[in-house]
């Protein structure tokens, strides 16, 4: 027998039985990834040279280095930002990007809000005239194999006293995908929990 897949709402109470919690979703290379993985040291001191002439060194500032380290961070993302784009994300592949912390396997959270998105391979838009039948042609981009996953912000306790919720005031955020946690309670009957 199927089972029932469960409807979560914001308020519900659940409890994480899988603690992959979602980074980003999008392709396999983002600024960060670019900044430290695919653009090199010897790229960085190119960087450092040309901001140098413009009167800003580290060296030259003094007490007002963080000019420097504003100015070098400003580029620095700007030309992670064309790098990525000319390298078409590092693939076509939109997949959600996670992490395991297992330190909240088992915690309760709170539903703060949800979203949707979508994963699968891209492909663009193609558009052609047709000698045929006279006419442009032109058929959007999209994704391939396109599958919707429902993800969860949420408030993780650290306590797992149901009854104290209302005066825990240490939690964290995290977002995570439905399928990795369970209904603890609902929304309506934790309201005397909540306050």
């Amino acid at each position: 027998m199927k089972r029932k897949k469960s409807i979560y709402r914001e308020g519900d109470v659940v409890r994480i039985v899988n603690p992959l919690f979602v980074k980003r979703v999008g392709y396999p290379w983002n600024k960060e990834h670019v900044k430290n993985h695919v653009i090199t040291d010897e790229q960085r001191q190119s960087l450092t040279t040309m901001l140098a002439k413009f009167n800003l060194h580290p060296s030259f500032l003094g007490s007002n280095k963080g000019y420097f380290d504003t100015a070098f961070e400003k580029v620095l993302d700007e030309m992670a930002y064309w790098v990525m784009k000319t390298q078409g994300f590092g693939g076509r592949e939109r997949t959600i990007h996670t992490e395991l912390k297992e330190d909240c396997r088992g915690k309760l959270a709170k539903i703060i809000s949800k979203r949707v998105v979508k994963t699968g391979h891209y492909f663009p838009s193609t558009s052609y005239y047709d000698d045929y039948n006279g006419g442009h042609e032109y058929e959007p981009g999209g994704l391939k194999n396109e599958k919707t996953h429902v993800l969860l912000n949420l408030d993780v306790f650290t306590d797992d006293n149901m009854w104290a919720l209302k005066s825990i005031l240490d939690f964290y955020k995290i977002e995570i995908e439905e399928c990795n946690v369970e209904i603890y309670k609902k929304e309506k009957e934790t309201d005397e929990c909540t306050g």
